[in-house]
């Protein structure tokens, strides 16, 4: 569950996840679950990504997912993952992360 050809491209013109994250502001960790098809990324980010560090190269190249899909409790997980970012970086309070926590347990639980 990958973007195997993106991965490959950045590899090559040693463009790193931390430079597309920025260029795309969000965190690394964030960028990490979408590469990684975790959560998923939107048409708006693969355009800018593809016009900015692979200009040459088509979006259904780059994007080929390799059909390895999450599943359903992956999602959820990685869903969470993602809300723990947004929450880092808006410094949230204690009780958001004991709410995040309890619906990790749940979900962990299913």
């Amino acid at each position: 569950m990958a973007f195997c050809n993106l991965k490959a491209e950045m590899a090559r013109v040693k463009v790193s996840q931390a430079d597309v994250a920025e260029f795309l502001g969000m965190s690394t960790s964030n960028f990490n679950l979408k590469v990684n098809e975790r959560i998923p990324i939107t048409v708006q980010e693969a355009e800018e990504i593809k016009n900015r560090f692979f200009p040459g190269m088509t979006l259904d190249y780059l994007f080929a997912s390799d059909g390895d899909l999450p599943s359903e409790k992956e999602e959820r997980l990685a869903n969470l993952d993602a809300i723990e970012d947004i929450l880092d970086e808006a410094c949230a309070s204690s009780e958001f992360y004991r709410v995040l926590a309890d619906m990790r347990r749940e979900v962990e639980a299913s």
